[in-house]
């Protein structure tokens, strides 16, 4: 299976180490590959380098078009992750789908509907952009417990079949943006600024994939900076890959990690 992830920052390197190391221990059958504008040289990888594209006013889009050059370069099946990723235990029962497309619903539900709302014109208005009619199925968010209207998370995608995801993400994300009606929109809400690719990313799950999506399962790509939040915490023995995000910022590190993985809290 190819892996890919993007490094956006230089000074990021250390944390692409340690999810290379934890990647190679449990994913024996792999090809790991990093996106990135910068000159590097990791072990174990291959270096991608391009021009990658940031955007002033809305997050995340380089990001995006990251993932399409990752996409474009390699054959699936293919994971790709946030360098943020650990994984913790052998995972290569785990990525065995049957269908040709593995997401987790988001974790909380930020700028997602809920299923008893009506969608909002910001939702409404993509989805007539990319020819879309109303969804007639849900998603429950995995930390807030709640059903709303479908809405995945882009920080792991796992693809059997190659439809262009990322690259139709990209391209839609830099058209609508020069929309006059949609630029309003995103840019009247903070949220919508970080979490307006996710939607366009959703969106296209679902018009090109339809009812061929498998989710990624619980226990994979569990947000450790959201567990005190979560009502149902997992035991930490069944997880099987964690993003840590923001949270050694705030904490120590968690015995579980010191034990799978040799980290130091001075370099994330």
């Amino acid at each position: 299976m190819n892996i890919g992830f993007y490094l956006e920052n230089i000074d990021d390197v250390e944390k692409a180490k340690i999810l290379i190391k934890s990647i190679k221990e449990n994913i024996k059958q792999s090809c790991i590959y990093i996106v990135t504008k910068h000159d590097v040289n990791l072990s174990d990888c291959t270096i991608i380098n391009d021009q990658i594209t940031a955007h002033n006013d809305l997050y995340f889009v380089d990001k995006v078009h990251a993932a399409s050059i990752f996409e474009k370069t390699i054959s699936t099946p293919y994971l790709w992750i946030d360098i943020d990723t650990i994984f913790l235990k052998p995972a290569d029962q785990f990525f065995n789908f049957s269908k040709d497309i593995a997401v987790n619903p988001v974790d909380i539900r930020n700028i997602g509907v809920l299923k008893d709302h009506l969608i909002s014109d910001v939702w409404e208005t993509t989805m007539k952009h990319l020819k879309m009619t109303s969804f007639d199925h849900y998603v429950t968010t995995r930390v807030s417990n709640e059903v709303i209207h479908l809405y995945y998370n882009i920080g792991m995608v796992y693809v059997r079949e190659h439809r262009g995801l990322f690259e139709k993400t990209y391209q839609t994300l830099t058209n609508l943006f020069h929309d006059q009606s949609i630029y309003q929109m995103i840019m009247s809400n903070p949220l919508y600024r970080i979490f307006y690719h996710q939607l366009v990313f959703s969106l296209y799950v679902e018009k090109l994939y339809d009812q061929h999506i498998d989710k990624l399962g619980e226990y994979i790509n569990y947000p450790l900076h959201l567990m005190d939040k979560d009502a149902k915490k997992p035991h930490i023995e069944d997880l099987i890959s964690i993003r840590y995000d923001t949270y050694l910022n705030n904490h120590e590190i968690p015995e579980f990690l010191k034990k799978t993985i040799n980290i130091n809290k001075s370099y994330l």
